[in-house]
C-alpha cells in the first residue's frame, strides 16, 4: 500500500531531440525527521485501496490536485470523491467501493463546482490532440479506457480484461518526426501539430505516477469483429501482452470555459478546407491549446519574434481571462501566425479576437485570397463566400483580410 506520493519529474529537454511537457501543478512540502523537504512542479499520486477509493476515485483526487491549484478550489479527500460521486445511488454499495461510473465521475466533478464533459475518442489523432489542448495549459484529464490482452503477432481476438481510470499528467513530442495527415469532416486533409505526440505520461495507480504509455499505431481486434486503435502500456498479466484503448476523456474546468475544443478544431478544418481547396496558401501545421490571459502575457514579454508595438498592443488590449490559441506552423518549424479565440464565450457567438502575424512575407498570398473573398469583383465570386458568411471562419477570412490595409 503506497499512500500519498510525489515525484520530480524529468527534464523537458531530451537528448533524441524530443520534448516533454508536463502538467507542473504545484509544490508539496513534506518533513523528514524534522529535516524540511520540498518537491515542486509535479501531480501528487496515490494508489487505489480497493475499499473506499477505486481506480476512477484515485484519478479524480489526482486531478483534484491540479484543477484546485489551477481554479482555486477545495482538495476533497479520496473518501468525499467517493462521497460526492456515490450521492444518487446506483446498484450496489458505495463502500466497499467497486468502482464509479461515468455518470458518478462527473458528478464528483461538480460537486467541487467545476464544469464536466466527456468525449468519445474513436479516433486516435483528435485523442492527441485534445491532451495537448489541456496538458500545454496545465489541466490534467482522465483517461477512461479498456483493458485487452493477448498477442500482436497471433492476429488472435484479444480478451478483454476490465475497465480502468488512469490521469494524463504530461506527454511527449517530437518535432523533428514525419507528420501524418489527417482527414478532417470536409475531405482534405489538415496536419496537427499534435499528431507528433509518441508518448503520454499518467498516474496510473495499477502501475504508479508518470507511466509511460506509447501511441505505436498497433491495433487490436476484439470479436465482433471489430478492430481498435491502442496504447502500450506497463501493465503485465503472465505470459501475455497487455494493451488499453481510451473509450473517453473526462474533462474537468472552470465554468466559464465555454467553449470546447471542438468547436476552434471545426473552425480550422474549415479554413484549412478552403485554403487548400482554393490553393490559397502551402500545407500548413496547425497547434490548437487552451491557455489563460496571465500566460499568454508573460510569453508575450519574452517572446523576440514580437515587435514593440504589437507587444504593447497585446499586453494592454482587453481579453478574458481564458483563451484558446491557435499557432499556424510552415513545415520549416517557424510559426507564420496565431490567432485567438475566447473560450468564455458561446458555441454560437463570435469567439475570434485576434490575429497576430509572424511572418509578413510568407503570409502574403493569404492576405491577398482573404481579401478578394471579402471584396468580391464579380458576381460569382461573390456567391462562392456567401455560405461562409454566417459561420463563425468568416471573421478569421475577414481578420486576415485587414492585415491587407496594414
Amino acid at each position: 500500500m503506497i499512500g500519498k506520493t510525489c515525484l520530480k519529474t524529468y527534464d523537458c529537454d531530451r537528448e533524441d531531440g524530443s520534448r516533454r511537457h508536463y502538467v507542473k501543478a504545484r509544490s508539496y512540502d513534506a518533513s523528514l525527521f524534522g529535516l524540511p523537504l520540498t518537491i515542486k512542479d509535479t501531480v501528487a499520486f496515490q494508489e487505489q485501496d480497493s475499499v473506499a477509493a477505486a481506480c476512477a476515485t484515485s484519478a479524480l483526487w489526482t486531478v483534484f490536485q491540479a484543477t484546485g491549484q489551477f481554479f482555486q478550489h477545495h482538495i476533497p479527500s479520496p473518501i468525499q470523491v467517493t462521497q460526492a460521486a456515490t450521492v444518487i445511488p446506483e446498484l450496489g454499495r458505495s463502500i466497499p467501493q467497486e468502482g464509479l461510473s461515468l455518470k458518478q465521475m462527473m458528478l464528483a466533478v461538480k460537486s467541487i463546482g467545476l464544469d464536466v464533459y466527456t468525449t468519445a475518442t474513436p479516433v486516435e489523432e483528435l485523442t492527441k490532440a485534445q491532451i495537448h489542448a489541456f496538458i500545454k495549459c496545465g489541466i490534467p484529464l482522465t483517461l477512461a479506457v479498456e483493458i485487452h490482452t493477448g498477442s500482436l503477432e497471433t492476429g488472435a481476438y484479444w480478451t478483454f480484461q476490465g475497465y480502468h481510470a488512469v490521469v494524463v499528467t504530461g506527454f511527449n513530442i517530437d518535432t523533428q518526426s514525419e507528420l501524418p495527415d489527417f482527414t478532417t469532416p470536409q475531405g482534405s486533409s489538415i496536419l496537427l501539430r499534435s499528431s507528433r505526440i509518441k508518448k503520454i505520461y499518467v498516474h496510473d495507480d495499477g502501475v504508479g505516477p508518470f507511466a509511460r504509455m506509447e501511441f505505436d499505431r498497433n491495433k487490436i481486434t476484439l470479436q465482433g469483429p471489430q478492430e481498435k486503435w491502442s496504447l502500450s502500456t506497463s501493465w503485465e498479466f503472465p505470459d501475455t501482452t497487455t494493451r488499453m484503448n481510451v473509450t473517453h476523456i473526462i474533462f474537468a474546468h472552470h465554468e466559464k470555459i465555454r467553449i470546447t475544443y471542438t468547436v476552434i478544431y471545426e473552425i480550422i478544418c474549415l479554413f484549412n478546407h478552403i485554403i487548400v481547396n482554393e490553393n490559397w496558401f502551402s500545407p500548413i501545421e496547425w497547434e490548437i491549446f487552451l491557455t489563460t490571459l496571465n500566460h499568454y502575457k508573460q510569453e508575450v514579454l519574452a517572446d523576440s519574434d514580437r515587435n514593440a508595438d504589437s507587444r504593447e498592443t497585446l499586453l494592454t488590449t482587453s481579453m478574458p481571462k481564458y483563451i484558446w490559441r491557435v499557432v499556424a506552423w510552415n513545415r520549416q518549424g517557424k510559426r507564420i501566425f496565431e490567432c485567438l479565440f475566447d473560450a468564455t464565450d458561446f458555441a454560437l457567438g463570435h469567439p475570434f479576437l485576434h490575429i497576430f502575424p509572424f511572418d509578413w512575407n510568407t503570409l502574403q498570398p493569404m492576405i491577398l485570397n482573404c481579401y478578394q473573398a471579402c471584396n468580391p469583383k464579380d458576381t460569382q465570386a461573390k456567391s462562392d463566400f456567401e455560405e461562409l458568411q454566417t459561420q463563425m471562419v468568416w471573421k478569421l477570412i475577414e481578420a486576415i483580410s485587414a492585415l491587407h490595409r496594414q
